[in-house]
């Protein structure tokens, strides 16, 4: 399905830029703009390998383009689409692409008034661009009047879009249908975990007016996407611009918490204010409105802005994670000629080596007048003789000459990099807090290096981390492993991180990321030793002996009293003693062990109520824990691969429900087998876990 002349095709490639724009090929200039109702308002850009397709850095290129020319009604044309400018794709095999309307007039949008322009789905329009065909096909009209919408955003939980709406401030999810609606989805009501009014949610609230029109500025948002890595949706606040200067608060970037099905689940939360405009060694009172926002494959974040007045718009790079993000310095990313490279037209994306993607203006004075997208080299262009020296450019309409001014819209980079590292067998337990009372915890893992780079240093993009960075005693080299042992000091327990991973090669140059979500336990009462279950071994049909290592991390303990907890109708489980006198210090370690008669099914997870006491009875706190029963009758076989007995083996399932039963996690069927792998009655035990690796590799039962 390659475009006439162009060479570009779907599905969309890895690397490949979706592109939005207004209809170019004015037919007349000036404020009341009549748009050539056929040209294409969306584009699929082959932009991939540039110096292999022929591209030469500072010349202005024209890559391959699609946008279903040929296709009648599926035209990716103004006169099927009107004019939009938020873009996302889905992560469907060959993703669908997802436009939203958008008015193009933005100095009219800017004081509150709407386009003329074409609009046949309406000024809410949100439409998907089959993947495979190109198929246009409406799937919601958001409520609004004429000044539409901002930005779109895919999440992965629950198949969610994410649409930002200039008429009420608020932000919509949306799961658009499997087939194209005979009606489109129209989503209204009253805040909820469909409907995000960021407005209503500020210590000063600020509400819509309920009039026809743009929303108040602080309650407008723009840029919308989603942190897959920290289950949040960040968003852009337009505060200000350079008409509605406000000298005591910049734009703004938050974010919200999204639960398991995409809704959104809590309060919202400050993450970063854009920094304060510069140009040409001149600061300046305002900051444009952030546009889009992405995260490149090293977690860091990147804001592309845009600006009524085109020259005084940046994109910005932020390292860290939610709640502790720092921006790099603002001309890191230099995009276009002029003013010094502050040209962005608010459309930015991170390719898998770190190169960023970007819409702007005036990309290449005084050579010719590009209007379009820029690629700079992964680090950045503040030291590049001019902005645009070693960058790739390309020309939305391929008319390097034409004034497109405004007329540039957002970008969606198709990212799938491959990961270059491997983190296994992990473990994580609570220590003493720090000299300063802040809660810690011990992190260990193996890391095995697949980057193809021999490797001698990883540093860890989070202030709670340490050693930071970590040199290695040995060089890593590809394909090789090694433990690492880390400390976190300063989180939330209960709660997660965002631990980005830096690994650097031998001539010190970070060669590879790899973004990691560690879960921080929560260290209140005790924990067991290593965060291991405790250990069973059976003694006949129906009772077997557990020997619990706990360590107290609150107070030394001097009684423990254990009950079981959460039985079902007609069971029963006697614990034997129910009571055990101890003498365990404050992070000391301890057996308490005890017996269990049960009905319980083998195979099924029980859980005890264990309660401790300070030695003089004055506190108490207390956790459940929980085993699997053991199947302790006679003549169960050893060395059973098909551990979750499905009837499958040996298959990956089984191995995957081995490591998560060993783990205390759940079965994917209600008939695993014991982790007593080996049938030696005491697990679980590191011997358990090489028989079974041994056997499934074909070696002996032992």
């Amino acid at each position: 399905m390659a475009q006439p002349g162009g060479g570009a095709s779907l599905p969309v490639q890895a690397g490949e830029v979706v592109h939005t724009h207004s209809a170019n090929n004015q037919l007349q200039t000036g404020p009341n703009q009549i748009l050539d109702l056929d040209d294409p308002v969306v584009q699929l850009l082959d932009v991939r390998n540039p110096a292999g397709q022929g591209a030469v850095p500072n010349v202005t290129w024209n890559p391959p383009r699609f946008w279903n020319a040929g296709a009648g009604a599926n035209e990716w044309t103004a006169r099927n689409l009107g004019l939009v400018f938020g873009v996302t794709l889905d992560n469907a095999t060959s993703p669908n692409i997802y436009v939203t309307a958008h008015d193009y007039e933005f100095e009219a949008a800017f004081s509150g008034g709407n386009s003329s322009f074409p609009t046949p789905g309406g000024n809410g329009a949100v439409w998907r661009l089959d993947g495979v065909t190109g198929a246009i096909c409406l799937i919601a009209q958001l409520p609004n009047t004429g000044p539409k919408l901002g930005q779109v955003a895919w999440g992965s939980r629950g198949n969610s879009l994410y649409i930002s709406n200039f008429e009420d401030g608020r932000i919509y999810r949306v799961t658009p249908p499997a087939a194209c609606p005979a009606v489109p989805i129209k989503p209204f009501g009253p805040s909820g975990p469909d409907i995000f009014d960021h407005g209503t949610g500020l210590s000063t609230p600020i509400a819509d007016d309920l009039q026809a029109g743009i929303t108040a500025l602080g309650r407008r948002v723009f840029a919308v996407c989603v942190n897959e890595a920290e289950s949040r949706l960040y968003y852009g606040v337009w505060i200000e611009d350079y008409l509605n200067v406000n000298a005591a608060q910049n734009n703004e970037i938050w974010s919200v918490p999204i639960n398991a099905a995409g809704q959104f689940a809590g309060a919202a939360q400050l993450e970063a204010a854009m920094p304060n405009l510069v140009i040409n060694n001149t600061a300046y009172a305002y900051t444009a409105p952030p546009a889009d926002i992405t995260f490149g494959p090293n977690g860091n974040m990147y804001v592309g802005e845009r600006s009524g007045n085109a020259h005084d718009s940046r994109v910005i790079e932020f390292a860290g994670g939610s709640g502790a993000w720092s921006p790099a310095p603002s001309n890191k990313w230099r995009i276009g000629n002029l003013n010094d490279g502050v040209n962005s037209a608010g459309g930015v994306g991170v390719d898998c080596e770190g190169n960023v993607w970007s819409t702007g203006y005036q990309l290449h004075l005084p050579i010719d007048s590009v209007f379009g997208l820029q690629r700079v080299n992964v680090g950045g262009n503040a030291a590049d003789p001019t902005t645009t020296t070693n960058s790739y450019l390309v020309d939305t309409d391929n008319a390097p000459n034409q004034f497109d001014k405004f007329d540039i819209g957002s970008l969606e980079l198709f990212r799938v990099c491959e990961s270059c590292a491997r983190i296994t067998e992990e473990t994580i337990v609570c220590k003493p807090p720090s000299t300063t009372g802040q809660p810690c915890w011990t992190y260990t893992f193996t890391l095995t290096n697949i980057s193809g780079q021999t490797i001698t240093q990883i540093n860890f993009a989070s202030p709670l981390v340490s050693p930071n960075p970590l040199v290695l005693g040995a060089p890593l080299a590809n394909n090789q492993s090694t433990t690492i042992t880390l400390t976190i000091c300063g989180g939330v327990p209960g709660s997660s991180i965002d631990l980005p991973i830096i690994l650097f090669n031998q001539q010190g140059q970070a060669c590879c990321n790899v973004r990691k979500r560690v879960t921080l336990p929560d260290c209140r009462c005790f924990q067991l030793e290593g965060g291991l279950p405790p250990q069973v071994q059976c003694t006949g049909p129906g009772t077997f002996n557990v020997n619990m290592f706990i360590q107290p991390t609150e107070y030394a303990i001097g009684h423990v009293f254990i009950a079981a907890t959460g039985l079902g109708l007609g069971q029963f489980a006697i614990v034997t003693p129910s009571y055990t006198p101890v003498a365990i210090a404050q992070w000391g370690f301890g057996n308490v062990p005890f017996s269990v008669n049960t009905n319980v099914p083998p195979g099924t997870q029980l859980c005890f109520t264990v309660v401790v006491h300070t030695p003089d009875f004055t506190e108490c706190c207390s956790r459940d824990i929980c085993i699997r029963v053991p199947d302790c009758r006679p003549g169960q076989e050893p060395c059973d691969l098909d551990f979750n007995n499905d009837g499958v083996f040996p298959d990956d399932q089984d191995v995957i429900d081995f490591m998560n039963v060993l783990a205390g996690g759940a079965c994917s069927t209600p008939l695993c087998d014991t982790i007593d792998f080996n049938g030696n009655g005491v697990f679980p035990e590191e011997q358990d876990v090489i028989d079974f690796f041994n056997v499934l590799a074909g070696g002996p039962c032992p």
